[in-house]
């Protein structure tokens, strides 16, 4: 459980970096709060941070239902995979928006297999 408490905690140190790395980038792109636009370099980081949310939302809450059906060892490195995907996802996507795919595929991956999990833990405890 270890594990999966500290895989947490990074995902969510992550999260935070990526705003900070917005808040950095309001300065350096001269982009007044509450604007959300502005210079494209600027847009890129605001999307990274974004779309690190929206999978957040879904991440989280599979992790830990998948834990409580199959061993949080296994779940936590599922989320060290989303962990990856989201710097492949922000390194790509700040480089060039076409370069973010790896980052997304690794990121719905470990998402998916979270999701199976949850769902075939569900199932065999029905039966």
């Amino acid at each position: 459980m270890t594990a999966l408490i500290t895989v947490t905690v990074l995902m969510l140190v992550q999260y935070t970096f990526f705003g900070a790395l917005v808040a950095k980038g309001r300065s350096t792109f001269q982009v007044s709060a509450p604007a959300m636009t502005g210079p494209e370099g600027f847009e890129r980081l605001v999307r990274v941070h974004l779309n690190t949310q929206e999978r957040l939302i879904l991440m989280l809450p599979l992790m830990v239902t998948a834990a409580q059906f199959w061993s949080p060892l296994v779940v936590s490195a599922a989320g060290v995979l989303f962990l990856i995907g989201r710097v492949a996802y922000w390194r790509g996507y700040v480089e060039q928006p076409a370069k973010r795919m790896l980052g997304n595929v690794l990121t719905m991956v470990a998402i998916g297999v979270c999701l199976l999990a949850t769902l075939a833990g569900l199932v065999k405890s029905a039966l």
